[in-house]
């Protein structure tokens, strides 16, 4: 992982920004998950087992940002994958990933068993199972944040089949849904979310930014019209943005020190200033090059016919004096 990977999931894993991400994507903005009951179980998942060869083979994945809604009517394991490029296998990847939390619930149950119990439970299905009948877990809901441009990867298990041979077979789909589970990717993806108003904490400026950044102008003008936000942001918030909006160092760390805000609407200025100031240097160098090879050109031509026409005392006096030299460019429509 990343350095700058681990600075948006450290932004984004701030119980009131998590609990909004979901507010805003499954809910529409209402105030349902409560920040205060969220609790943090980001950890590795492992599952570890022998294959029909006996070798011993073993699973582990880590989960990009986790928290356990523990919810007055439900409690609901929530977990956020965060992407800043296509994952075409994302549907198998969280199905996985999924599967694997699961696993991990059904140890944590079973190893929550006193030994007295499971002895006397030797010998029978629950034991078999390692899972009682009585025993429940609780859901995953898994979103894919994706930071990057225009999502073509596939959103659920059935785009990774080739299904073109039978997709106007009525029978064989029917067949195949019915005994083949889809599993479908949520995604949180910026650029498709109409009304970013259905998120209530800063978290609703990263979707406004993310959503204007492949134009300058409306990026700049969007960040601008929120100056008292942008003008005075934290130091966590000012190396997320120069991650989202991959512009390097947006803000001197020279000048601004941890725990202290910065001014990202002056940041942006400056470096418009910059890059501006780049174009008319360029601009002029490029113009100074262009003239020099034009003029050489112009002066080649002139003297090719000077020497044409026998005129060597006329390239002699052009050669010392611009303004006879002027004339003669007029004269030879140079």
């Amino acid at each position: 992982m990343g350095k700058t990977d681990v600075n948006i999931k450290s932004w984004l894993k701030n119980k009131k920004r998590f609990a909004d991400i979901f507010n805003g994507m499954c809910f529409n903005g209402q105030q349902v998950i409560n920040p205060e009951e969220l609790i943090d179980i980001d950890k590795e998942l492992d599952f570890s087992f022998y294959d029909k060869n006996g070798e011993f083979k073993f699973i582990q994945r880590l989960q990009d940002m986790a928290m356990l809604w523990n919810g007055i009517m439900l409690r609901v394991l929530l977990t956020v994958e965060d992407q800043d490029k296509v994952h075409y296998a994302m549907p198998v990847r969280n199905m996985v990933m999924n599967s694997l939390s699961y696993v991990d619930q059904m140890r944590g149950i079973w190893n929550s068993i006193p030994e007295d119990e499971k002895k006397a439970m030797m010998g029978s299905a629950e034991f078999f199972s390692r899972f009682r009948k009585d025993d429940k877990l609780y859901p995953v809901i898994t979103l894919v944040f994706y930071r990057g441009d225009d999502w073509d990867g596939n959103m659920d298990l059935y785009d990774m089949f080739d299904l073109d041979g039978i997709r106007d077979n009525e029978v064989m789909m029917d067949v195949l849904k019915k005994y083949v589970p889809n599993y479908h990717i949520s995604l949180f993806n910026p650029h498709n979310i109409d009304d970013i108003s259905v998120f209530k904490t800063d978290l609703q400026m990263l979707v406004g930014v993310i959503k204007c950044c492949k134009d300058e102008i409306k990026m700049k003008d969007y960040i601008f019209d929120h100056q008292e936000y942008f003008g005075n942001l934290d130091y966590e918030s000012s190396m997320v943005y120069e991650q989202v909006l991959n512009v390097g160092r947006l803000i001197d760390r020279s000048v601004v020190k941890e725990g202290e805000n910065a001014d990202m609407c002056k940041a942006i200025q400056d470096m418009y200033n910059s890059a501006k100031q780049e174009g008319l240097e360029q601009g002029l160098e490029q113009g100074l090059e262009q003239g020099f090879e034009q003029g050489l050109e112009r002066m080649s031509q002139l003297v090719a016919m000077l020497i044409k026409d026998n005129k060597l005392a006329d390239l002699e006096k052009a050669s010392t004096d611009p303004a006879y030299r002027d004339s003669l460019f007029v004269e030879y429509n140079l």
